[in-house]
Protein backbone atom coordinates (compact mmCIF):
# COMPACT_ATOMS: atom_id res chain seq x y z
CA UNK A 1 0.00 0.00 0.00
CA UNK A 2 2.95 2.36 0.54
CA UNK A 3 4.42 2.93 -2.95
CA UNK A 4 7.62 4.72 -1.99
CA UNK A 5 10.33 2.34 -0.77
CA UNK A 6 11.90 5.20 1.20
CA UNK A 7 8.61 6.05 2.94
CA UNK A 8 7.96 2.35 3.59
CA UNK A 9 11.38 2.01 5.25
CA UNK A 10 10.81 5.12 7.34
CA UNK A 11 7.43 3.85 8.56
CA UNK A 12 8.81 0.44 9.40
CA UNK A 13 11.80 1.95 11.21
CA UNK A 14 9.62 4.31 13.25
CA UNK A 15 7.17 1.60 14.20
CA UNK A 16 9.91 -0.84 15.07
CA UNK A 17 11.45 1.76 17.35
CA UNK A 18 8.10 2.30 19.05
CA UNK A 19 7.59 -1.40 19.48
CA UNK A 20 10.74 -1.87 21.52
CA UNK A 21 9.61 -5.23 22.81
CA UNK A 22 10.27 -6.73 19.42
CA UNK A 23 13.72 -5.66 18.29
CA UNK A 24 15.72 -8.25 16.50
CA UNK A 25 16.37 -9.98 13.29
CA UNK A 26 14.09 -11.76 10.88
CA UNK A 27 14.13 -15.52 10.94
CA UNK A 28 14.11 -17.35 7.65
CA UNK A 29 13.11 -20.48 9.52
CA UNK A 30 9.84 -18.91 10.66
CA UNK A 31 9.15 -17.42 7.25
CA UNK A 32 9.51 -20.84 5.66
CA UNK A 33 7.17 -22.51 8.15
CA UNK A 34 3.90 -23.37 6.46
CA UNK A 35 0.48 -22.30 7.64
CA UNK A 36 -0.43 -25.97 7.87
CA UNK A 37 2.18 -26.49 10.57
CA UNK A 38 0.87 -23.54 12.54
CA UNK A 39 -2.75 -24.63 12.17
CA UNK A 40 -1.91 -27.93 13.88
CA UNK A 41 -0.66 -26.05 16.93
CA UNK A 42 -3.19 -25.33 19.66
CA UNK A 43 -4.11 -21.68 20.27
CA UNK A 44 -2.36 -21.68 23.63
CA UNK A 45 0.65 -23.41 22.05
CA UNK A 46 0.80 -20.72 19.36
CA UNK A 47 0.62 -17.99 21.99
CA UNK A 48 3.36 -19.55 24.09
CA UNK A 49 5.52 -20.12 21.02
CA UNK A 50 5.05 -16.45 20.08
CA UNK A 51 6.06 -15.30 23.56
CA UNK A 52 9.13 -17.54 23.40
CA UNK A 53 9.99 -16.15 19.94
CA UNK A 54 9.77 -12.61 21.34
CA UNK A 55 12.17 -13.61 24.09
CA UNK A 56 14.52 -15.00 21.45
CA UNK A 57 14.15 -11.78 19.42
CA UNK A 58 12.74 -13.76 16.49
CA UNK A 59 10.12 -11.34 15.19
CA UNK A 60 9.20 -13.41 12.13
CA UNK A 61 8.35 -16.42 14.26
CA UNK A 62 6.54 -14.23 16.79
CA UNK A 63 4.41 -12.69 14.04
CA UNK A 64 3.58 -16.11 12.58
CA UNK A 65 2.62 -17.62 15.91
CA UNK A 66 0.64 -14.58 17.05
CA UNK A 67 -1.27 -14.66 13.74
CA UNK A 68 -2.10 -18.33 14.30
CA UNK A 69 -3.28 -17.63 17.85
CA UNK A 70 -5.36 -14.66 16.68
CA UNK A 71 -7.06 -16.80 14.02
CA UNK A 72 -8.18 -19.10 16.84
CA UNK A 73 -9.35 -16.25 19.09
CA UNK A 74 -10.16 -13.19 16.92
CA UNK A 75 -12.01 -11.42 19.74
CA UNK A 76 -9.00 -11.34 22.07
CA UNK A 77 -7.96 -7.68 22.14
CA UNK A 78 -4.65 -8.22 23.91
CA UNK A 79 -3.72 -10.84 21.35
CA UNK A 80 -4.75 -8.44 18.57
CA UNK A 81 -2.41 -5.78 19.95
CA UNK A 82 0.50 -8.18 20.25
CA UNK A 83 -0.09 -9.51 16.74
CA UNK A 84 -0.25 -5.97 15.37
CA UNK A 85 3.10 -5.00 16.92
CA UNK A 86 4.80 -8.24 15.91
CA UNK A 87 3.61 -7.91 12.30
CA UNK A 88 4.88 -4.32 12.12
CA UNK A 89 8.20 -5.22 13.71
CA UNK A 90 8.52 -7.93 11.07
CA UNK A 91 8.14 -5.30 8.35
CA UNK A 92 4.74 -6.42 7.08
CA UNK A 93 3.34 -2.93 6.64
CA UNK A 94 0.32 -3.83 4.49
CA UNK A 95 -0.97 -6.34 7.03
CA UNK A 96 -0.02 -3.95 9.81
CA UNK A 97 -2.31 -1.29 8.31
CA UNK A 98 -5.22 -3.75 8.32
CA UNK A 99 -4.53 -4.74 11.92
CA UNK A 100 -4.17 -1.06 12.91
CA UNK A 101 -7.77 -0.47 11.86
CA UNK A 102 -8.91 -3.37 14.04
CA UNK A 103 -6.85 -2.10 16.98
CA UNK A 104 -8.36 1.38 16.61
CA UNK A 105 -11.87 -0.08 16.72
CA UNK A 106 -10.99 -1.40 20.18
CA UNK A 107 -8.78 1.47 21.41
CA UNK A 108 -9.04 4.78 19.57
CA UNK A 109 -6.08 6.14 21.57
CA UNK A 110 -3.52 3.47 20.57
CA UNK A 111 -0.63 5.69 19.47
CA UNK A 112 1.13 3.20 17.22
CA UNK A 113 -2.07 2.24 15.40
CA UNK A 114 -2.90 5.93 14.95
CA UNK A 115 0.57 6.57 13.53
CA UNK A 116 0.17 3.72 11.06
CA UNK A 117 -3.22 5.01 9.94
CA UNK A 118 -1.93 8.58 9.60
CA UNK A 119 1.00 7.39 7.48
CA UNK A 120 -1.37 5.40 5.30
CA UNK A 121 -3.64 8.44 4.93
CA UNK A 122 -0.65 10.58 3.94
CA UNK A 123 0.38 8.04 1.31
CA UNK A 124 -3.17 8.00 -0.07
CA UNK A 125 -3.13 11.81 -0.34
CA UNK A 126 0.23 11.73 -2.12
CA UNK A 127 -1.09 9.11 -4.52
CA UNK A 128 -4.18 11.21 -5.26
CA UNK A 129 -2.10 14.32 -5.93
CA UNK A 130 0.22 12.34 -8.24
CA UNK A 131 -2.82 11.15 -10.19
CA UNK A 132 -4.13 14.72 -10.43
CA UNK A 133 -0.76 15.91 -11.76
CA UNK A 134 -0.63 13.08 -14.29
CA UNK A 135 -4.18 13.82 -15.48
CA UNK A 136 -3.41 17.53 -15.78
CA UNK A 137 -0.36 16.78 -17.93
CA UNK A 138 -2.28 14.47 -20.25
Amino acid sequence: MIPSPLLRRAVVAALAALAITWPGMLSTRAQAQSREGLSRTSPSGSYLAARHAVGQRDVAAAASYYRAALRSDPGNNELLGRTFLAVLANGEVDEGVKLAERVLQVDKNDSIARLVRECEDEVAEQRASQIDVAVARA
